[in-house]
């Protein structure tokens, strides 16, 4: 006979925890020159965080941890423990110890010990999904730009730990409300109306084309597009 081993995790020993870790770099460098995502799991939220950095190095694991730490501490989400990938730097422990956190490095190669692993197959299908989904002409550089809308479709499905009447990016974030914030299918071509006060001439075009990169949280149904003649979002 052959006897096999497994771990089996306590769930009280996860609560509190994050875990942190990078896929792999994306095929294109994207025009704000990022080339990674940086993915940090929340388990109590049951919150999948990613967030666009530049590359491996120290700096920029340090950024990416930052910016998803504060989308937890906004909602009043107190981590305690970061259980991360052995491949990690001085500086990003320094940081994870700054937040008064405890961390944990997990074995190399075995994925079931850090559940960013998992989170990042999930996050990743959603992104490879929406830009199979994008018009036939969309800049491949943009993809950056649609990771905030990628992180709430892949939270606004999944129900909170905290309190399952929610879902996971209600906990973190306001509630989503699509009258308010309307979304469209990442990547398709729009055109964004150009007011009289602005335009060039009397002859002027009424309308420049652009690509729908997102929601705009802060103004009432409006849509983010990308205009390439001004290389920047309206």
């Amino acid at each position: 006979s052959h006897h096999v081993a497994c771990g089996v995790i306590a769930t009280n020993d996860l609560k509190g925890m994050v875990c942190t870790d990078l896929p792999g770099k994306f095929p294109f460098t994207s025009d704000m020159h990022n080339n990674y995502i940086f993915i940090m799991y929340d388990y109590d939220s049951n919150t999948t965080l990613g967030k666009p950095i530049k590359s491996r190095n120290a700096s920029e694991l340090v950024r990416g941890f930052e910016l998803c730490y504060k989308d937890l501490k906004d909602a009043n989400i107190t981590s305690v423990l970061h259980r991360l990938d052995n491949e990690i730097s001085d500086k990003l422990i320094e940081a994870i110890k700054k937040k008064k956190m405890t961390y944990q490095i997990v074995t190399s190669h075995d994925h079931r010990q850090n559940l960013a692993e998992r989170a990042i197959q999930t996050y990743k299908s959603y992104l490879i999904s929406n830009l199979h989904g994008t018009h036939k002409d969309f800049p491949a550089h943009l993809w950056c730009r649609l990771l905030e809308q990628i992180e709430l479709q892949v939270n606004i499905i999944r129900p909170s730990r905290i309190n399952p009447n929610r879902s996971a990016w209600e906990e973190i974030k306001p509630k989503y409300d699509f009258n308010a914030v309307p979304l469209a299918p990442l990547g398709t071509k729009g055109l964004i109306y150009v007011p009289v006060k602005v335009r060039d001439t009397t002859y002027s075009d009424h309308g420049k084309e652009g690509w729908y990169v997102g929601p705009v949280w802060d103004k009432y149904r409006n849509y983010k597009i990308y205009i390439p003649s001004t290389n920047g979002v309206r």
